[in-house]
């Protein structure tokens, strides 16, 4: 950001502002648990972190830990889960909220949004373990056998092949989550290298790397 011509900084800051506005104001206005509203957490959260925002990133943190509080499970399993019955719904909200937590590093000795515990015993690291087992191949799911969503059903009616019911999980979904939650839990470096194909475990994708050269620099 810094780099930019003034002009150009402008522009890109005025749409960083207005997306920021936005994406803060229904993360403010709705109490949601779901998938989406763990993409609008996130955008709330960038739009912080690139403007220097303290109230945004507030507003994104408190709509985090609610949605952890009411959206996530004690035993690590999810509202999206429930109404969806598909690990990529349940993956693709946890992984938002992963994503998220690495914008906020540790204040204090407050534990990063990854570690915190809802009263409810839930947590993002909870949620992420439960997918371990199924993207490492231990257990295998059918997805969308009972989702109680409508659109779902929409959606296989209408021949798409993504939301047929019964069809398998496909571990390599689990990747971007894994990706994500392996700078907190190393020991998912070797599963994220699975996942990508590559036997470079200590830095399998340009996200590990990224993150060392960031975290060394300070």
């Amino acid at each position: 950001r810094a780099t930019f011509a003034d002009a150009a900084r402008g522009e890109v800051d005025d749409w960083v502002e207005r997306l920021g506005l936005l994406h803060a104001e229904r993360v403010a206005a709705v109490g949601g648990v779901s998938n989406r509203y763990g993409k609008h957490l996130r955008i709330t959260a960038l739009c912080a972190a690139a403007l220097e925002r303290p109230a945004w990133r507030d507003t994104a943190i408190g709509g985090a830990k609610r949605m952890i509080e009411h959206g996530l499970r004690p035993d690590g399993s999810s509202h999206d889960l429930e109404q969806r019955d598909s690990l990529g719904y349940h993956g693709s909200a946890v992984r938002a909220l992963s994503e998220m937590s690495l914008l906020f590093p540790l204040v204090d000795d407050e534990p990063t949004l990854y570690d915190w515990v809802a009263p409810s015993g839930a947590s993002i690291r909870k949620s992420v373990d439960f997918v371990v087992p199924y993207a490492n191949g231990e257990k295998t799911r059918e997805e969308w056998r009972n989702t109680k969503v409508e659109l779902d059903r929409q959606r296989a009616a209408a021949g798409i092949a993504e939301y047929q019911p019964g069809r398998p999980y496909d571990p390599r979904k689990a990747l971007p989550l894994m990706e994500a939650a392996s700078l907190y839990d190393p020991t998912l470096r070797p599963l994220v290298a699975k996942l990508a194909g590559t036997p470079a475990e200590r830095f399998p994708t340009g996200m590990s790397l990224m993150s060392a050269a960031v975290e060394a620099a300070g």
